[in-house]
């Protein structure tokens, strides 16, 4: 493999003046944040990394991650097998069958998963204040100067980092191999005959499928979820 780079090929963005109003906004957002185990106090600084928020489907808000830069510092991760919408389309049924599909989702997905702490360095937000902090939030730090800036960093897979799709389908496709469907559907693979007693299975990162000729057996696709990714 191709060693790599430590040095960004892109510039940082701007950085935002805080002054008292936005020092306890950005600290009401950084103690949520906390609460809900996405980030820790940051013990080491390679890189920052920005937010943004973008509407759902379904009225909620989806917080991503601005890793541009710390993409930089990684390789490209290899290719990820997706299912392709073209597979289904080429499934032979035994005659007279009809084919019967559940679905399931992991909800948050990426922030479902710990991300290794020798990379937590890579995705540490920008800098406040202790002053802004609130007691509760200057208590999870060490002590220090209240003009001193403290940082926090991703505890979990940051939505938004290169490698992040490509390391949530290995894990769960590896987590659902024991109690999951036989076959999988990948991307640009042909999907072949399906026998009456095989269960066929599609995962893109968080939504999940489960097919068969079988009314009964495909509910069992998503049901196999909640005991494959409990510990």
């Amino acid at each position: 493999p191709s060693p790599i780079s430590t040095t960004p090929a892109c510039s940082p963005g701007p950085q935002i003046t805080c002054g008292p109003s936005v020092g306890r906004v950005r600290n009401h957002f950084l103690e949520d944040l906390y609460e809900k185990g996405i980030v820790l106090p940051a013990e080491e600084v390679r890189c920052e990394v920005g937010v943004f928020l973008v509407p759902r489907k379904d009225a909620n808000i989806r917080m991503i991650f601005d890793t541009r830069q710390a993409n930089c510092f990684f390789e490209e991760p290899p290719h990820t097998e997706l299912p392709s919408p073209e597979a289904p389309g080429d499934l032979v049924l035994p005659r007279g069958q009809r084919l019967h599909l559940a679905t399931g989702d992991v909800e948050v997905c990426f922030y479902q998963y710990a991300l290794p702490r020798a990379l937590r360095r890579y995705f540490v937000m920008q800098g406040l204040s202790r002053k802004y902090l609130s007691a509760k939030m200057r208590a999870c730090f060490p002590p220090g100067d209240l003009d001193e800036e403290v940082q926090v960093s991703c505890r979990v897979v940051p939505m938004g980092w290169s490698w992040a799709v490509h390391w949530t389908q290995a894990v769960q496709l590896q987590l659902l191999v024991p109690t999951g469907p036989r076959r999988w559907l990948a991307d640009k693979r042909e999907a072949g005959r399906l026998p009456q007693e095989h269960l066929l299975g599609a995962i893109y990162s968080d939504n999940f499928a489960a097919s068969s000729p079988d009314p009964s057996s495909a509910p069992e696709g998503p049901r196999c979820m909640p005991v494959s990714y409990t510990p």
